[in-house]
């Protein structure tokens, strides 16, 4: 049996949809995965329209959309399942490009498709606040982890004690954590573009750090190995991959009180109120002063992955696509 996945078109640094759903095909067991890769890779109307058109050969077949491109669903049939990893990335800009955005990256395609897909509890209530009637249709189904893989990448020792950031765009709060870093004698190591106005945050502050950019996932997972605490107090994530990836490698994790980050982690992490520069810094302290939590904190950290098992998850895509097979 088969199973189209839909990707996006492929971008140099942009790989997480693609990473995940790679994983997850390699781990079914009753379908042969056909990875289909739109043609173009821009949002303007001409590539859209060129994009759908290019989709059309595929119709009624059994589609799997990974996420993203939501707006091809409608040429795709009624076999057709979505997956959505969150919504507020999507639905920026203006007025117009919001509601433009809001019809064709969300409307449209939930009222086509004939299963939807979340990642968390989370973005399952931010996608029926815009989409209330797609209650039905709604699965949860979290991204897997593959521990067996990412839990033989050896841990590096450092001299000094190094905390990694991962993602600098504004929902990933290094303004706070940059402020709560101050005068503490660690290393930095930060993945993604800084900002003129974070470098400039980052010398004030007088922070030791490198910036990592434009890697690819071996590339980040070497980082993860270099680091001694993940701190992602996030304020908007559709999921919160870097927890799983930072414990499966067994490093500990601080990370934020608010959903989905709270209940990806559960016990396994350090909560902090990422809108408290004292509480994020409070924390930090704590584990760098306390090697009786960091190891507390690996070993809780290992055993939340197994929630997280691709074995698992690929399992859940299956019986999906079995249940749309079967009507």
């Amino acid at each position: 049996m088969k199973v189209n996945l839909f990707y996006r078109k492929k971008r140099k640094y942009a790989y997480s949809i693609e990473e995940l759903f790679k994983s997850i095909s390699k781990k079914l067991t009753n379908y042969n995965s056909i990875k289909i890769e739109l043609p173009y890779s821009k949002a303007s109307m001409k590539e859209i329209y060129l994009n759908c058109l290019f989709c059309i050969k595929y119709f009624n077949k059994l589609n799997h959309v990974t996420g993203d491109v939501h707006y091809i669903v409608p040429f795709l049939g009624s076999k057709t399942i979505l997956t959505i990893h969150d919504v507020k990335s999507i639905l920026q800009g203006n007025f117009i490009s919001y509601s433009i955005k809001k019809l064709f990256w969300f409307w449209l395609p939930i009222l086509f498709a004939k299963k939807i897909t979340v990642i968390s509890n989370f973005t399952k209530k931010e996608v029926l606040k815009i989409a209330p009637w797609a209650k039905k249709k709604i699965t949860i189904i979290p991204n897997p982890i593959n521990f067996r893989y990412l839990s033989q990448i050896k841990k590096q020792q450092n001299v000094k004690f190094t905390v990694l950031i991962i993602g600098t765009k504004t929902n990933k709060n290094l303004t706070r954590i940059f402020n709560s870093l101050k005068s503490l004698d660690l290393k930095l190591n930060i993945i993604g573009n800084l900002s003129k106005e974070q470098k400039t945050l980052a010398k004030d502050l007088k922070l030791n750090y490198t910036n990592y950019q434009n890697l690819n996932y071996k590339e980040v997972l070497e980082i993860y190995s270099k680091s001694d605490l993940l701190c992602f107090p996030s304020i908007y994530e559709g999921f919160g991959m870097p927890i799983l990836e930072a414990q499966a490698i067994g490093i500990p994790v601080l990370t934020s009180n608010l959903s989905p980050m709270k209940d990806i982690a559960g016990e396994s992490a350090l909560l902090v109120n990422p809108y408290s520069i004292k509480n994020i810094r409070e924390c930090i302290i704590r584990i760098i002063e306390s090697p009786i939590l960091q190891e507390e904190l690996i070993i809780k950290g290992k055993e939340n992955v197994l929630r997280y098992d691709i074995h698992a998850i690929a399992k859940q895509y299956e019986n999906l696509y079995k249940e749309i097979e079967n009507v």
